[in-house]
This record gives structure tokens, sequence and C-alpha cells, in this order.
């Protein structure tokens, strides 16, 4: 797959922001920690697809608090 600058940055920003050392995995390798990392980031990102998908026109004009 071929990025541009801006694809990459974004996509890179994003998994570094779950890149999070486990104190359960004290001899996690960096790259076993970006492949956890981007499953977690996959796994948010799919649920936030399926949040928008069940989103309809009445949820978009509710008062929420």
């Amino acid at each position: 797959m071929s990025l541009n600058r801006y694809d990459h940055e974004n996509i890179r920003r994003k998994i570094d922001g779950y890149m999070i050392p486990s104190r359960e995995r004290p001899l996690e390798t960096r790259e076993d920690q970006f492949e956890r990392a981007k499953a977690e980031l996959l796994g948010h990102l799919r649920l936030q697809i399926e949040r928008v998908e069940e989103f309809s026109f009445a949820d978009m004009r509710k008062k929420v608090s």
C-alpha cells in the first residue's frame, strides 16, 4: 500500500496513541506493542463505524445531556 505523507503521518499518530507499554507484559517488544496498539485502534474504529451506521435522523434531532 502506498500512502501519501499526510495519510502516513495520520495513521502513525493514531497507532502511536495506543502504544503504551504494558506492565503485564514487561518483555513485550516494540513490534509486539505496535501489533497490540494497531488491533486496539482497529477495534475502536470498528465500534465507531457501527455506532455511526446505527445512528438515525431521529438521533440527530435528540437533545442529550
